[in-house]
């Protein structure tokens, strides 16, 4: 029914009205006909995000759709804060010609290869990350000021785990890149006649999820008792869904110092093998000059 920044517009209104307001400062906009399916509806592109993916580059051959594993050995929630210093030595892993990529891109590559690591699957098992981003600036006409429906796509990056391991964080933050450009307003138009033909969207599949709540305004919702301390979930993801997920949160030290708060949800022994690379990530960086910065993380298990 509603994205983050639609939940941030209610709260936000509640918040002015609880200070003295007569009415919120952005009219609630419902105009749901704003994003139906055509008629008669028309999939022109591949949403890889909810397994419509027959236009993958890999062969098929050399992808495995992983087994439903829920959490039967457990779940494990934590959260790590990624730092001016932590982001520094993030982007020492990244080559040169990627330096330019987001904040959000490379911290996602980053993660997602961790996680690929960690998890010790088949070598041709399918890695799949599902990432929410807004979508309201792809639209034409724009989407009207105080409409609070979701407009959130989902784009999603494939490939294998031996190739996600093996590869240099380098090939990741290009699989992200290409499947965030791939958001267009024919891709949103595209996904509501996709739904609109499966009636409804598929069950079972595994991915990992993310998404940025940086910089969506729950932080500065104020009901007169001042900015939150907090404003995320307790966990990223219900211990018994199919995926493993991660938020990014706005998140300041005691010296007013500005970084992100990751929580992150995943199997716990994959969680264990997770935290180590993700410290050996942001800690430590590539013992060699400028010119070998592309080199991979060590792999701790063999595929």
């Amino acid at each position: 029914m509603s994205d983050a920044i639609g939940l941030v517009q209610l709260l936000s209104a509640i918040g002015e009205i609880s200070r003295g307001a007569q009415a919120p400062s952005i009219v609630p906009v419902w105009k749901r006909e704003f994003l139906c399916a055509r008629n008669p509806p028309r999939v022109t592109c591949t949403h890889n995000e909810y397994g419509n993916h027959h236009e993958l580059v890999l062969d098929p051959s050399e992808l495995t759709v992983p087994e439903f594993r829920g959490c039967t050995d457990g779940a494990a929630h934590r959260c790590f804060i990624i730092g001016p210093k932590e982001l520094s030595n993030i982007r020492k892993w990244v080559p040169p010609h990627l330096l330019p990529c987001s904040k959000f891109e490379i911290i996602t590559a980053s993660l997602w290869r961790c996680y690929a690591i960690a998890s010790q699957a088949n070598p041709n098992e399918e890695m799949r990350i599902c990432m929410l981003v807004n979508a309201r600036s792809k639209l034409n006409p724009p989407v009207p000021e105080g409409y609070y429906g979701n407009v959130l796509a989902l784009p999603a990056a494939i490939t294998n785990a031996r190739k996600l391991c093996l590869n240099s964080l380098g090939y990741a933050l290009e699989l992200i890149r290409h499947a965030k450009n791939k958001i267009t307003e024919e891709y949103i138009r595209s996904l509501a006649d996709f739904i609109e033909i499966t009636k409804g969207l598929p069950k079972g599949l595994q991915s990992y999820v993310v998404s940025d709540l940086t910089s969506v305004g729950f932080d500065q919702v104020d009901y007169g008792w001042g900015k939150p301390v907090y404003t995320g979930p307790s966990k990223a993801m219900p211990d018994d869904i199919n995926n493993s997920g991660t938020y990014y949160l706005p998140y300041r030290n005691k010296e007013g110092e500005r970084g992100i708060m990751v929580l992150i949800s995943l199997r716990a022994p994959v969680m264990e093998r997770f935290a180590l690379l993700f410290e050996e990530l942001t800690k430590h960086h590539p013992d060699c000059g400028p010119a070998q910065q592309h080199m991979t993380l060590p792999i701790r298990h063999k595929l």
